[in-house]
């Protein structure tokens, strides 16, 4: 499937406009996928309790096609792919429900009936994140070898001694597995000398570095100081098989992780130590899942 949408990425590349295909292919999946889910948990609790679904709906507009359930609930794919929906019986206040039908309806249902119908959304994404995540480190997590590919001219990599085709395998007596181990280790510094020990052509070797502090701004428009020691990786990678319960805490522990990021983010926002106009609507979400398609899975 991967490899499916590189060559489909790679036609697209040689016809005018191509670029920007992709990139509203890629949105469009990507979004499919988080609405149906997402709705999909609205649906579920709102059956749980006895709410009546009248419909489920991906997308917006005219009925591309649907049908409808033996509970009554019509499903429709529809033209916009803006979003989704799931309309619920006596979900309105002015809508009429006479006595026999207000055990289905969902303003007659208790505030944490409705409650739960509400936060199923939500939960739906993070289980589906959950699954993906966990899917992903089964089917074979790809890895970056932490060897050095590139040294800047005039950094403390440089004028520590790194070189192009160093192996590192251990900063201040970590071990390192993998580069991103290696952008951990380094983004923690305090600005102090770090000890690298690395492979060269074969022997092991021992170099002291003083990262320099450098003002970055995050994603999120905040300011920090960061330290720089000035490498880049070589690209080369390698792939690490985990077994069904490794792969499902891995899965639990990134979905946490990127969670994280989303919530300190938002307080970043909140707090004003970030700007507002560091969050991005469809137009940045179409360039991200665009260019993840173009990198494939596991980049």
């Amino acid at each position: 499937m991967d490899s499916s949408f590189s060559t489909l990425s790679e036609f697209l590349a040689f016809i005018p406009g191509g670029g920007t295909l992709w990139a509203i292919l890629m949105f469009v999946i990507v979004l499919g996928v988080l609405v149906t889910f997402h709705e999909l948990g609205h649906y579920l609790a709102a059956r749980s309790v006895g709410v009546k679904v009248l419909r489920f709906s991906i997308g917006f507009g005219r009925e591309i096609f649907g049908w409808h359930d033996r509970k009554g609930t019509r499903w429709s794919v529809c033209w916009i792919p803006l979003g989704g929906y799931v309309q619920m019986f006596g979900d309105q206040t002015d809508q009429e429900v006479n006595e026999a039908e207000k055990h289905e309806a969902f303003l007659e249902k208790t505030v944490w009936q409705r409650m739960w119908v509400v936060f199923a959304g939500p939960l739906a994404n993070f289980v589906l994140s959950f699954l993906f995540l966990t899917t992903l480190m089964m089917t074979g997590e790809q890895r970056t070898l932490p060897e050095v590919g590139q040294v800047i001219e005039g950094s403390a990599a440089e004028s520590a001694g790194l070189m192009q085709g160093d192996l590192v395998l251990s900063i201040d007596e970590q071990p390192v597995g993998s580069w991103d181990d290696v952008l951990n280790v380094v983004t923690s510094a305090t600005g102090e000398p770090m000890i690298f020990g690395i492979e060269r052509a074969g022997e092991w070797e021992q170099i002291s570095v003083s990262p320099l502090m450098k003002e970055r701004t995050k994603v999120t428009g905040e300011k920090v100081m960061v330290p720089f020691v000035g490498i880049s990786p070589s690209g080369e990678t390698f792939d690490v098989q985990h077994g069904v319960g490794e792969s499902i805490v891995l899965g639990a522990q990134q979905t946490y992780h990127y969670t994280s990021m989303v919530l300190n983010g938002l307080w970043s926002i909140i707090s004003g130590q970030a700007s507002a106009e560091s969050i991005g609507g469809p137009i940045m979400i179409a360039q991200v899942a665009g260019e993840a398609g173009e990198r494939g899975m596991y980049q």
